[in-house]
């Protein structure tokens, strides 16, 4: 069996590993944070399939090549973003809201109808990400002031 290798200041399932505990006075702030991009990046999905489903009967069923790749791609972004949601990634969450916003959420945040919901959420997973790496404690802890005295001075 394949050992489980943990990363520098992630825990592993109990609380327990290398980097100490996550769980700390802004525990539950993060955890609902985390259950609101979740929440955000599931939304995603229906929204998405209404769109495509409104763009084939409007092109009467034969769309554009794109119009059938694309939401492909989007659909994995959302969820790609669900996904680093539920593993608390927010550089990748920021990755991914942000990759679905600058092509086509940013069109449809101007679009009547549903499809506006698309680009506010994607801002929304953006946002999510920023301020999940905003409360990460420090990787250092409180150690990295002592290597930052211990550098050599010229």
């Amino acid at each position: 069996m394949r050992e489980l290798t943990m990363r520098p200041g992630r825990t592993g399932g109990n609380g327990s590993g290398a980097g100490g505990s996550r769980r700390n006075s802004s525990g539950s702030a993060r955890t609902l944070l985390r259950g609101t991009a979740a929440l955000m990046a599931l939304t995603l999905l229906p929204l998405w399939m209404a769109l495509v489903h409104h763009l084939f009967t409007a092109a009467g069923n034969q769309p554009a090549p794109a119009v059938i790749m694309l939401p492909v791609l989007f659909l994995s972004l959302a969820i790609w973003a669900l996904v680093s949601a539920l593993r608390d990634e927010g550089m990748v969450l920021i990755l991914a809201g942000g990759l679905s916003f600058v092509p086509i959420g940013l069109f449809l945040l101007f679009m009547p109808g549903f499809a506006r919901w698309i680009g506010f959420l994607n801002l929304g997973l953006v946002a999510a990400g920023i301020a999940l790496l905003r409360s990460e404690p420090d990787p250092w802890g409180a150690g990295g002031e002592e290597l930052a005295d211990a550098s050599p001075s010229g």
